[in-house]
């Protein structure tokens, strides 16, 4: 298990860092800024941890539970960035409510890396037992400045392509999205099974996948052919691109 969370430890980081590579240079350095302080302020909250209380946590399901919520937000704020990047690379279909929220999404750098650095704070701590807390919380925002401004930075240069680091950074969250149910659900679920199946609900809910299934597909084959139909009508034109002398 503790693989496991070292592996969405990591992950997470490299996520954090790409997801920067879209910002410039400002706004990282601000991201980066607020990340450092919050490593180096953190340490009179980090000290009063201790091996049993984390190993209590660990083991309270409803807590992991909690957690694995957080987790999924985190995962679908991150990949309804890239389909919004990709998107707006198309111009396809980018309208105000896309805009803003793409607006919105690019300056999140993400809700689990505040939790990473203090859980890489609280291991420092207690790497370096009789060492000045402080010190050790300066010693560990520095790398953070560091590290988080150097990754920014390899990532823009090892990928310069935005569509390649898109898709990267997409690939990643869905690594971290099955890292973090292993890691906080821990075999437990939110509700008890069951043998017996309820074939009136199971019936319901298949109905209403298949005809709702069926309206977006009407639907969109109704939207294409509308769409032809204008570009078909604007190509007739006498002013038209089809009637250009």
């Amino acid at each position: 298990m503790e693989a496991i969370a070292t592996a969405l430890i990591f992950f997470t980081i490299i996520g954090t860092m790409l997801k920067m590579s879209f910002l410039s240079t400002k706004t990282a350095l601000a991201e980066i800024a607020a990340m450092t302080l919050f490593t180096g302020l953190m340490w009179p909250i980090a000290i009063e941890q201790s091996m049993t209380r984390i190993s209590a946590w660990l083991a309270d399901s409803s807590l992991m539970l909690d957690i694995a919520v957080v987790l999924s937000v985190e995962v679908i704020l991150q990949m309804a960035y890239c389909l919004l990047s990709v998107n707006a690379e198309t111009g396809e279909n980018f309208g105000k409510f896309k805009r803003a929220a793409f607006a919105v999404l690019k300056y999140v750098p993400g809700l689990l890396i505040f939790p990473v650095l203090f859980s890489i704070l609280v291991y420092a701590v207690f790497s370096f037992p009789g060492t000045d807390f402080g010190t050790i919380a300066f010693y560990v925002a520095s790398a953070v400045f560091f590290v988080m401004a150097a990754g920014r930075i390899a990532a823009r240069l090892i990928i310069p392509e935005p569509e390649i680091r898109t898709e990267l950074l997409f690939i990643i969250y869905c690594i971290v999205a099955f890292l973090g149910i292993v890691t906080t659900v821990n075999g437990q679920t939110s509700a008890a099974g069951t043998s017996s199946v309820d074939m009136g609900s199971l019936i319901g809910v298949t109905a209403i996948v298949l005809l709702t299934g069926a309206a977006g597909f009407f639907l969109y084959r109704l939207r294409l052919r509308l769409k032809y139909r204008a570009k078909a009508i604007a190509g007739n034109r006498p002013d038209g691109p089809g009637n250009a002398l």
